[in-house]
């Protein structure tokens, strides 16, 4: 049973509600403090972790220098495409959205969510797939090298990894997933596949003879990048790096997940309220702990 103020929702036969005696007049509290109170600290950490490595990688020097050194390049490329993805999962983003939403817009995205193009992208093969066409399908075939020149050709590309991240890491770590989800051994051959992705695409990387887009890093003449193959090396190096350092951190999120998974959860972590079955329990059938 959870109290709003002015009515208490009583979930019994015929799902009515019944009112309380006594003034309805008391102050609501704002869907953005319901959430707050509700969610644990370190979701909302993750996800404005992940808004700010999002705002660091397009709106700093890396954002900067990424279409004119290939080596920061990939550290944008690996914060866009892997770390941002993972924090802002972990940040239970589509939760809180329909937390926050009024009932009929959370409604209109239960529905895209469900939708049979959301479900083919949130397929884990097809993720990954999609991760993979963006690395392999991208530098070797000679794609980057006319994206790079172009500015919205480049915003693009940055718009892909995100996407194809978020997709990737949302089966392995999110919540509110329409079905069954994926089971615990699916979610560890995930990441340990994006883990084989990651090597082999630096690997890749550094046994090339010739730089990616040599004509036009070479056309640039940057005094602090003499040498342009070996720039290309040190960008997969710290690609293979960066890409692997979210993947251990989905590794632990997962681990811990499971961790408390044995163990009953507390009725102060349980999502209650009349909002319940308009998010979590619209997957689940019953509301979920906290995490």
């Amino acid at each position: 049973m959870a109290v709003r103020p002015g009515v208490r929702h009583a979930r019994g036969a015929g799902g009515r509600a019944l009112r309380r005696r006594g003034p309805p007049l008391a102050p609501r509290r704002t869907a953005l403090a319901r959430w707050a109170h509700r969610t644990a600290p370190h979701r909302t950490a993750a996800w404005l972790a992940g808004c700010a490595v999002l705002l660091v990688a397009t709106s700093s020097g890396i954002g900067t220098y990424g279409a004119a050194m290939f080596s920061v390049h990939m550290v944008q490329h690996m914060l866009i495409a892997a770390f941002v993805p993972v924090l802002l999962v972990l940040g239970h983003g589509v939760t809180m959205a329909l937390e926050l939403a009024p009932d009929r817009m959370a409604r209109r995205l239960v529905s895209l969510l469900d939708a049979p193009a959301v479900r083919l992208a949130r397929n884990p093969a097809v993720a990954w797939a999609a991760v993979a066409v963006t690395l392999f399908g991208l530098y070797p075939t000679g794609l980057f090298d006319t994206i790079v020149q172009q500015h919205w050709a480049h915003l693009a590309m940055d718009a892909a990894f995100l996407l194809t991240g978020l997709a990737l890491f949302w089966p392995v770590l999110g919540h509110s997933l329409p079905g069954r989800g994926l089971p615990a051994i699916g979610r560890i051959v995930m990441v340990f596949a994006v883990m084989g992705l990651h090597a082999a695409f630096s690997t890749w990387l550094l046994s090339r003879a010739t730089p990616v887009a040599a004509n036009f890093y070479a056309a640039l003449r940057l005094p602090f990048v003499p040498d342009v193959l070996a720039d290309q090396r040190l960008g997969a190096i710290l690609a293979w790096m960066l890409g692997e350092v979210p993947v251990l951190l989905a590794v632990l999120a997962l681990v811990l997940r499971w961790t408390r998974a044995d163990r009953p959860p507390p009725e102060h972590e349980m999502w209650p309220g009349p909002r319940a079955d308009a998010d979590e329990m619209t997957y689940t059938g019953h509301p979920r702990r906290r995490q």
